[in-house]
Parts: structure tokens; sequence; C-alpha cells
């Protein structure tokens, strides 16, 4: 039997938030974050590195380093801002490694 080639998706979530006068992204799977004045700049950068990180983990055999959670206090941020946040849900195109990303606007 071959190996499987076809590479699986996920479903993430990404906090987005304001300190001062910065922007942060943080995927809470893979505790990765971003940070830049603009927010357009931190949402395109979330999933280049998001990618990124998935991409390398399969091009090296180590798919350990695909799931790394963030802390727990990290989660309860999320959890707090999501009953106040705008979600909003984006797609990738195909080539993607994850099917679909949560925004979650704090």
């Amino acid at each position: 039997m071959g190996i499987l080639r076809r590479k699986p998706s996920f479903n993430l979530r990404v906090l987005i938030y304001q300190e001062e006068d910065i922007w942060i992204a943080h995927c809470l799977e893979l505790d990765i974050m971003t940070a830049n004045p603009k927010q357009s700049v931190v949402e395109k950068d979330i999933f280049d590195l998001i990618i990124a990180q998935i991409e390398s983990a399969f091009e090296h055999g180590n798919l350990k380093n695909i799931f790394k959670p963030a802390p727990p206090e990290d989660w309860e941020k999320l959890y707090y801002a999501s009953k106040r946040c705008n979600l909003k849900k984006f797609k990738k195109p195909d080539e993607s490694p994850f099917h679909g990303v949560e925004l979650c606007f704090a």
C-alpha cells in the first residue's frame, strides 16, 4: 500500500487584537504570532506563517512540529474574546494546507 500523499486539512483559530498601536495575530493551535501596526498586514502574515509551519513539518517529516498549542491563558483570552469578537471565516485556495481559519477580532 502506498504512502498517503495528500496533506490533511486543518481548521485553525486566530485571535487578532490590538495592544497600543500594534496589531497582534496569534494562531492558537500552532502557537505562532505576528505583530504589525497594520491589521491587514498581520492577517496576511499569520496565514503565511501558518502555511510555512505546516509545509515545513511535512517536508522534513516532523509532524510533531505542526501542533504546539498556545498556553492555557491564551486559550482563555480567545474564550473571553469570542463573546464579544467579530468572527470572520477565511478560506484559502485549494493548495493551502488548511480548510479555513476563524479570525476572532477582539
